[in-house]
């Protein structure tokens, strides 16, 4: 059989202890809210300085950012402008010249490569195509402003020179007719109108 459990009842000051008990807790309670509070306030403080600073830090990334993309885009346009043409692409448009090359003379050309480059022999582009029968080749050449009448190589000889002792009678041809001047009909006209005058001026010729 079980013992009786008797409960007693508290006395006086157990009572006053446990409710000072309690509201001690509960003051702790109070101060520990205040204190987390506080810090996070002083948390939120801290960081007010740090978002202000990324703040700024956005917006000079978005003042900046236009110059960014402007000096990429002078990059990209300094990239694509090609430089002058050097001894090498000189050299490289006589190979070019004397193989008929035309894709790779189109962009030597293009580059600014000069069209009248001579070589140690002085020889130029259009003396190579035409000693080698390239006829587009020196047709692109004249084209672009190659001179041929009075340029010779250290032995006299020019691109028509050239041409004729390889046999290229259509090179020949080609030179010939970008040396034809404008002006040759005019001058034959001038000149019949010269000796019409002449002979009229002179009635005692006799003609045949």
């Amino acid at each position: 059989m079980n013992n009786p459990v008797y409960f007693t009842r508290a006395k006086q000051e157990e009572t006053l202890w446990i409710e000072k008990k309690k509201e001690d807790k509960q003051t702790i309670s109070g101060v520990e809210a205040r204190d987390f509070y506080q810090s996070l306030l002083q948390e939120r403080d801290r960081e007010r300085p740090r978002d202000g600073e990324a703040a700024a830090s956005r917006r000079a990334k978005r003042r900046t950012e236009p110059n960014r993309r402007r000096r990429e885009a002078r990059r990209l346009e300094a990239s694509t402008v090609q430089p002058v043409c050097t001894e090498r692409d000189g050299h490289k448009l006589l190979q070019c010249a004397q193989e008929g090359n035309i894709r790779a003379l189109k962009d030597l050309l293009r580059r600014g490569c000069d069209v009248n480059f001579r070589d140690d022999f002085f020889w130029t582009g259009v003396m190579c195509a035409s000693q080698a029968g390239q006829t587009e080749a020196v047709r692109l050449l004249l084209e672009h402003g190659a001179a041929w009448v009075g340029v010779v190589d250290k032995q006299g000889r020019d691109a028509r020179d050239l041409a004729l002792q390889a046999g290229h009678q259509d090179v020949v041809r080609e030179l010939e007719q970008f040396n034809v001047p404008e002006t040759t009909n005019t001058s034959i006209t001038n000149n019949a109108d010269r000796l019409d005058d002449l002979v009229c001026r002179c009635p005692n010729i006799v003609h045949f």
